[in-house]
């Protein structure tokens, strides 16, 4: 069965991001970005505008050159909590799986930024990422594990000379 054509619109449009097609600053403020959150509470639009937004984490991990994009990106993603949270009480695993899946790698992307305010992002982001290793369906737990590792490996220092400081 063919995709709804905004469903298309929403695949090509998270091809996009990876492209560069739009400079970072302009993708953050555009309405693209508010098109992708605005779609996470959409049944049949979700897992196409999830997709978009882990193409824009990854698109966006640079921090000195996407700022603004990450700005937009991090408290967006955080304000799906509850979202994740009401998924979780239904049993609506679906819709837990792509929260939890863009939770994790929002905090897998982001870690070393989110590492620099420990307060302002790196417990919310763990905390989200939390839930989703608490699931009780053992395949959404799983999504979690990578996260869990790296975040490990930095603050136990695995990787030399670019561990971050988290007190710094």
């Amino acid at each position: 069965m063919p995709r709804p054509p905004v469903l298309r619109l929403a695949t090509a449009a998270g091809l996009g991001y990876v492209a560069g097609m739009l400079p970072s600053a302009e993708l953050a403020a555009s309405p693209l970005l508010a098109f992708a959150f605005a779609a996470m509470g959409s049944a049949g639009l979700y897992e196409a505008a999830a997709d978009m937004l882990v193409e824009a984490v990854h698109f966006s991990s640079d921090a000195r050159e996407h700022q603004a994009l990450i700005a937009a990106i991090l408290p967006q993603t955080l304000r799906l909590v509850p979202a994740y949270d009401a998924a979780t009480q239904a049993g609506d695993e679906d819709l837990a799986r792509v929260l939890c899946r863009l939770f994790t790698e929002t905090g897998e992307q982001y870690l070393k930024i989110i590492l620099r305010s420990p307060e302002q992002w790196a417990l919310p982001v763990a905390g989200a990422v939390l839930r989703g290793a608490a699931h009780p369906e053992p395949d959404i737990a799983e999504i979690t594990f990578n996260f869990w590792y790296i975040l490990a490996e930095e603050l136990a220092g695995g990787e030399g000379d670019e561990r971050i400081d988290a007190d710094a």
